[in-house]
């Protein structure tokens, strides 16, 4: 999440085929030259998939 032309990051939880499913964690814009990190609780008695989107 650096630089000028940065945009959105997006994480989702998706219970079976509901995809891309709930937003749980979003961060936009430039955050500086450096790794930064980010936490999310993802709880669910059925199996899910977590994405990744960036735009």
């Amino acid at each position: 999440m650096y630089g000028t032309s940065t945009g959105r990051l997006d994480v989702y939880q998706a219970l079976e085929t509901f995809v891309p499913g709930n937003l749980m964690w979003s961060v936009t814009g430039d955050h500086g030259n450096a790794w930064l990190q980010g936490q999310v609780a993802l709880e669910s008695a059925q199996n899910y998939s977590v994405s990744v989107r960036l735009s």
